[in-house]
Parts: C-alpha cells; sequence; structure tokens
C-alpha cells in the first residue's frame, strides 16, 4: 500500500492481516533479493525477520492462506525435503516437502520428537476413504452386468481416476495409524503394510496400459524430470516411489530391532 513506510513493514502488515501476526512479536533480520513469480507476474521482496515472542495465528483471509505451518529450519535446508512441482499453467518451480508422514515416522522411529498428525486430517481421509469404498462399490455392480469391452472402457475412464486418489488415502490411512500407536514394531508393520493398497494402484495403472497408450501411464503421466530429481507431487506413481524408496533404504529402525524378540540373535532383512 502507499502508506507503507517500506517493504518490512508491508510484510508486516500483510502477515497481521492474513493469519493474525502480532507485528510487534516479530523482528525484521534482512530483505532477500527480489523474486518474480511468473505465475502471477508480481515482482515479491521475501522478508526474513526473527519470531522472538511466538503467538497462536492462524488463517484469516482464506482466499490468500491455505494453512500456517511452523517448520524446523533444519526440515527445509535439508535436500530430502526439496523438490519440484508444476503449475497448471505449466510453470515448474522449486518446494519444500513438509509435515511429511514418511519424516514423522522415521523420528518417531528414532525416539526424536515429531509432528503428530493433524486432526482435521485424519478425519478427512478416513471420510474419503469411506466415501471410496461406496464408489467402488458401486463400480464393481456395474462393471459385472459389462461385457470385457465395455468394462475396460468404464475402467479407464470412471474407475482409474478414482483410484488414483483412494489407494494413497488407504495408505495414508495406515501411515497415520503407524504414527498414533506406541508400539514401534506394530508401526512399521503398519508402515510395510501400507505398500499393498499403493502396490494395487500401480497394476491398475498397467491394467490401463494397452495399445495406443501401451507403456505411456507408468513414465510420462504428469512427470517433471525422473523422481529422484523431482517428480510434481501431482504424479500418481510418488506415493508408491516414496513410500518402497523409504522400506529399501532405511530398513527396520533400531528401536523397532531392539525391541524385538530376539533381536540379538539373529542379523536384520531389509524389506
Amino acid at each position: 500500500d502507499p502508506a507503507d513506510p517500506g517493504l518490512a513493514a508491508t510484510a508486516l502488515r500483510e502477515a497481521a492481516e492474513e493469519v493474525g501476526l502480532d507485528p510487534s512479536s516479530a523482528t525484521v533480520l534482512a530483505l532477500l533479493p527480489e523474486l518474480w513469480i511468473p505465475v502471477s507476474s508480481f515482482r515479491v521482496t521475501p522478508v526474513l525477520a526473527w519470531w522472538h515472542a511466538p503467538h497462536p495465528v492462524h488463517p484469516r483471509q482464506p482466499a490468500e492462506v491455505a494453512r500456517v505451518e511452523r517448520l524446523p529450519i533444519a526440515d527445509l535446508v535439508d535436500p530430502d525435503n526439496r523438490l519440484r512441482v508444476r503449475h497448471p499453467s505449466g510453470w515448474v518451480s522449486p518446494a519444500f516437502r513438509v509435515r511429511d508422514a514418511l519424516m514423522s515416522l522415521m523420528k518417531k522411529f528414532n525416539n526424536e520428537s515429531f509432528e503428530p498428525p493433524r486432526t482435521d486430517t485424519t478425519t478427512t481421509l478416513r471420510a474419503r476413504s469411506v466415501q471410496f469404498a461406496e464408489a467402488m462399490r458401486l463400480i464393481d455392480e456395474a462393471s459385472a452386468r459389462m461385457n470385457p469391452q465395455q468394462r475396460q472402457f468404464f475402467f479407464e475412464h470412471a474407475a482409474l481416476g478414482l483410484l488414483i486418489d483412494y489407494r494413497p488415502t488407504q495408505a495414508a490411512l495406515l501411515l497415520v495409524q503407524a504414527m498414533e500407536t506406541p508400539d514401534k514394531r506394530q508401526a512399521w508393520r503398519l508402515v510395510v503394510s501400507a505398500m499393498a493398497p499403493l502396490q494395487q494402484m500401480e497394476r491398475e495403472i498397467a491394467r490401463a496400459e494397452r495399445p495406443p497408450f501401451a507403456g505411456w501411464y507408468r513414465p510420462t503421466w504428469i512427470r517433471v524430470g525422473d523422481f529422484f530429481n523431482g517428480w510434481s507431487d501431482m504424479n500418481p506413481h510418488r506415493p508408491y516411489e516414496m513410500l518402497r524408496r523409504f522400506l529399501q533404504q532405511n530398513g527396520p529402525p533400531p528401536a523397532v530391532l531392539e525391541s524385538a524378540p530376539g533381536a540379538g540373535a539373529r542379523t536384520a532383512q531389509r524389506p
């Protein structure tokens, strides 16, 4: 606004309007280099501040802010949490993976403090799972009355899109249960079991790979580069690849192995 005495004042005013930040609770440390945001064509100056007197904040303008996250700097500078995302306009930009369930689980298994699943997230996942289950029941009933050609067409054009959302929802619920259970061995079993719906989704995607789409869905669907260099979060293969990588690279955490009966008498095997 023209009345703002400077960029730092603008940032504090915007934060107060959008999330209820008390400007006196933050001390501005620096203005970072200006950025051009291609999607909006705005020029933005990031403002770095020390929030020396934290207090409750929440979205006050839903059109501007979806939610407020308080994140450790260590999570933001960790290269494993960096990725790229694609805007519907086609622009690709850097992003951070935050509040990652697998990250929280690894902290849980290593006896570190972690962010538990949000109540609203768990409630939403459960409600979606129930809705999807009913939708799939109706789809199965309809498919049973079709011939093979009709059934394949119906699968590709009606069922597959739902399954690409339903299977990750099923996996996410198992990961949430893993975060909530105090028994680390049971938590690890839940993490491993979360692979089942994601593997099923990969088989369902493969079912749609028929001429002229043979080999098309798997490597190209909404893809940005390759998995290790940052697929879009919209890529339906991402949940499967992330969980598979997590299980292969980590194996049962020490806290799980130490709690297993006879753990000292055998060699741990990676899944």
